[in-house]
């Protein structure tokens, strides 16, 4: 009985690499159409020059494959009745590889306490290349869902 030879390539998955959006195809469409992937410090730096706080403690049991986090406080929050402050939104990088793909993306969020009770609202799985695009409108997103908890009563 003989076995056959090891293949010379990793097997692959299957997939439409136009609508992929693992690392592997990014790279590939970035090749196919000359446009650059943002890094997490291209990311950093543009969240720096916009006023936000850049962090590297304090969400690194998360294990997002990034050193640092942001944060910036923004108007039109009631205030989280745990510390009478206005919640801040913090966006967190990602960059994790699984198997043979790498995945960047990013995470908005606001927690804090709003009528007694404690509340983590997200937007996620944003592409990394997209979270400048995207800011606004996951901005009003987490926005009209903490105000719309410190409408409801009981």
């Amino acid at each position: 009985m003989t076995t056959a030879p090891p293949p010379t390539t990793p097997p692959t998955v299957a997939h439409d690499s136009s609508t992929c959006s693992c690392e592997m195809c990014r790279w590939a469409n970035e090749k196919a159409t000359g446009v650059e992937l943002m890094t997490t410090d291209q990311l950093r730096d543009a969240l720096k020059a916009d006023d936000w706080r850049i962090e590297t403690e304090g969400y690194t049991w998360k294990r997002t494959g990034v050193g640092w986090w942001a944060w910036k406080v923004f108007e039109g929050f009631p205030d989280c009745t745990s510390n009478e402050k206005p919640p801040h939104i913090a966006i967190l990088p990602w960059v994790v590889t699984s198997s043979d793909h790498t995945f960047r993306s990013v995470q908005f969020t606001v927690t804090g306490e709003v009528r007694d009770r404690w509340v983590e609202f997200q937007v996620h799985s944003v592409q990394l290349d997209e979270t400048l695009e995207v800011l606004p409108r996951a901005v009003a997103i987490l926005k009209a869902a903490w105000n719309t908890a410190a409408k409801v009563e009981g």
